[in-house]
């Protein structure tokens, strides 16, 4: 358990984690499905109706993004049910944050993880080279 990169590299970890975040398009950072305004009507038209295809791999790729997590900072997973319990617990995490905070416009989330996770980021690698 020490093995795992929680626990080896947590500076990388919770900028990966805070990237996970963003990869899964829930709250804070669901800016695809953001309501927009329309340029020829004075309606707001849902992003989704416009990129369907960015949404439609959504469910397959959040459990790919979990199972990848899980696999490179939570120490894989050596049965079915170990796999399950640590990838549902990401996603809930995932849920949580999306429950908590309201959504950010998409320049707010731009300039968080240029600030926030790219920083952490900086400083795991170097902590890392050293």
């Amino acid at each position: 358990m020490l093995s795992w990169n929680l626990f080896t590299n947590p500076l990388a970890t919770i900028a990966a984690l805070i990237a996970f975040l963003g990869m899964t398009m829930n709250n804070p950072f669901s800016v695809v499905t953001a309501h927009r305004r329309s340029p020829l009507a004075s309606d707001r038209v849902p992003a989704a109706t416009t990129s369907a295809c960015c949404r439609a791999t959504a469910p397959s790729s959040t459990a790919r993004s979990c199972i990848l997590y899980m696999n490179l900072f939570l120490g894989g997973a050596t049965n079915i049910f170990e796999m399950v319990l640590k990838t549902f617990a990401l996603y809930m995490m995932t849920v949580i944050v999306g429950v908590s905070f309201p959504r950010f416009r998409a320049d707010q989330s731009i300039r968080f993880f240029l600030k926030i996770p790219a920083a952490i980021g900086v400083v795991a690698v170097i902590l890392t080279a050293l």
